[in-house]
């Protein structure tokens, strides 16, 4: 990481590794909870205060399914996104 990546994570409030993980999964687009807790390597349920902690930054939305209303969907708002811009920037 850069030092301008570190500040800007630090800026929006976050510490946890699992934060980090958590807005470079929701980079690639919304995905259901079950989703991102996969890649954390975990259960949905533990995934909860990962998601709080970000959707109260500012960070992160829940979106209910339109199809099933037991499923959530999680996407970066946008300030997520200029977020993850900053810490994850393309490659060429």
């Amino acid at each position: 990481m850069t030092t301008a990546q570190i500040q800007a994570f630090r800026d929006a409030g976050l510490v946890a590794l699992n934060h980090y993980a958590a807005v470079e999964f929701l980079a690639g687009g919304a995905v259901k909870t079950s989703a991102l807790a996969v890649h954390l390597g975990t259960r949905a349920a533990n995934v909860t205060g990962v998601v709080d902690a970000l959707v109260k930054r500012g960070l992160v939305l829940r979106q209910p399914s339109r199809l099933d209303r037991r499923v959530v969907h999680l996407a970066l708002s946008a300030a997520g996104e200029a977020l993850a811009k900053i810490l994850f920037p393309a490659t060429p």
